[in-house]
């Protein structure tokens, strides 16, 4: 390429400038990048297969992981490069700078256009678009403001939708304070009910416990009538 653009036939002729040199020789490094021929090998665990002992770790060449994908984007640089060479549009150097191609896009989009008087150098790009910018943003806040009457309509619907929510969030603490008083009284309630169940079981409780000390009085009542007639029976044999 700079063969081309400066029409020398044969680039060993050539005093390339240092920044010429600097750039080709960044870009051969960059396609350099390459896988080497020894394969180093890294030892990751496999979490699909963990308990299984020859799938547990797998062995992943380290030059293939950390440089195929650096080769692979460093070599689309060539494609682009010979695309270049045969393109028949490009002709002229300067429309390859990036910032000449930044102003051109700026003042087709912000309709600066060329004038009388066209700034060349950065600083005055950088003013003419800038001044660019604020007038188009300064003409969409124009565009975009509203008018008295339409500031009216907009604080009246605000007024009516922020009454809307107080009377929404009156209404969500009155039912809260209703639920609450209504699950307290049902809390009571039922405090009350399991009153009523422990007195009924209590009851049956202490039923129970008469029923049975009656049984032991009606036992020992039976006992002391048979020790009574044994003794009026042994009474009697002694008197005889």
């Amino acid at each position: 390429l700079f063969s081309i653009d400066n029409c020398i036939e044969d680039w060993r002729i050539a005093q390339l400038p240092v920044a010429e040199s600097a750039q080709m020789l960044a870009e051969v490094c960059i396609c350099a990048v390459h896988p080497g021929a020894q394969h180093p090998q890294l030892r990751l665990a496999n979490r699909t297969y963990p308990t299984i002992e020859q799938a547990a770790h797998v062995q992943v060449p380290v030059d293939r992981l950390f440089l195929s994908l650096p080769m692979f984007s460093c070599g689309c640089i060539l494609i682009f490069r010979v695309m270049l060479l045969h393109s028949k549009l490009y002709h002229d150097m300067l429309h390859g700078n990036i910032l000449n191609s930044m102003w051109l896009i700026a003042i087709t989009f912000l309709s600066i256009g060329y004038g009388d008087i066209v700034p060349n150098t950065y600083c005055g790009r950088a003013i003419s678009i800038t001044t660019e910018l604020c007038l188009v943003v300064a003409v969409f806040a124009r565009k975009l403001e509203l008018t008295r009457a339409e500031k009216h309509v907009h604080n009246f619907m605000m007024d009516t939708a922020l009454t809307k929510r107080l009377k929404n969030s009156a209404a969500n603490v009155l039912r809260e304070t209703c639920l609450r008083k209504v699950k307290r009284d049902q809390r009571k309630l039922t405090d009350n009910a399991n009153t009523i169940v422990d007195l009924a079981k209590t009851q049956s409780d202490i039923f129970s416990s008469v029923q049975a000390m009656h049984q032991e009085q009606d036992c020992l009542r039976e006992r002391m009538e048979k020790i009574e007639d044994y003794l009026i029976s042994y009474a009697g044999e002694l008197r005889l």
